[in-house]
């Protein structure tokens, strides 16, 4: 049986390894960090609020709310591999910094900002559905503003005379993020999701009409 809550949930520091209760409906915030929560199973299905369950130690999102109206917030969870199972729906950001992710592929729909800063990222199979994706600190970002580099020297448009810099992330900056990814998975660059092809690279830069050097990226 699954319980309503008209208000908010409050769990956070009572060192829990599983949620107390199956819960249906929460209207306001539902808050679950600083845990033992190896599973988010029992958790609303729908949240009002945002939806707070960092600082436990989840390995992915299975039993995550569908829709969260206010952010939902997993960061810190230092075994979180994967983002399979968060919400269907976020009506504000999704925050998954310092974690242990590798890849980033998810399905949902983020209104803001998707956040993965500071995790191990070497491979991205698509842009997210968000207004704006943050991922500083990943071993991804040299790769990717390497291609940036070589689009703004070759573009015309006046949108990329900022974008060079990887700190200026914004939502203006999402195609040209896309453009990089879709490129980068069209010339199978990355294998095996942590390695660099330079062969394909190589290919890359050709079709850029740019220089590459493979000492670079070694």
């Amino acid at each position: 049986m699954s319980i309503d809550v008209d208000g908010s949930v409050f769990l956070d520091d009572v060192k829990i390894n599983k949620l107390p209760l199956k819960f249906r409906n929460v209207s306001g915030f539902f808050a679950c960090n600083n845990n033992n929560l190896v599973s988010l199973e029992g958790s609303p299905k729908y949240v009002g609020g945002s939806f707070v369950c960092s600082f436990n130690k989840l390995s992915n999102l299975t039993g995550s709310p569908r829709e969260v109206y206010g952010d939902f917030n997993c960061s810190h969870n230092h075994d979180l591999i994967s983002l399979d199972g968060a919400p269907n729906k976020i009506g504000g950001s999704l925050l998954a910094w310092v974690c242990n992710l590798n890849k980033l592929s998810i399905d949902s729909n983020i209104t803001e900002d998707l956040i993965v800063s500071s995790n191990l990222i070497t491979y991205i199979e698509e842009i997210p559905n968000c207004s704006n994706l943050v991922f500083k600190n990943n071993p991804i970002n040299s790769l990717i503003d390497a291609m940036k580099e070589i689009i703004y020297q070759i573009s015309d448009r006046d949108d990329l005379n900022y974008i060079i810099d990887v700190d200026n992330e914004s939502e203006s900056a999402m195609p040209l993020y896309k453009e990089i990814i879709d490129r980068l998975n069209e010339f199978e660059v990355i294998k095996d999701l942590n390695k660099i092809d330079l062969i394909s690279l190589n290919s890359l830069y050709d079709f850029y009409n740019a220089e590459f050097d493979p000492d670079n990226f070694r």
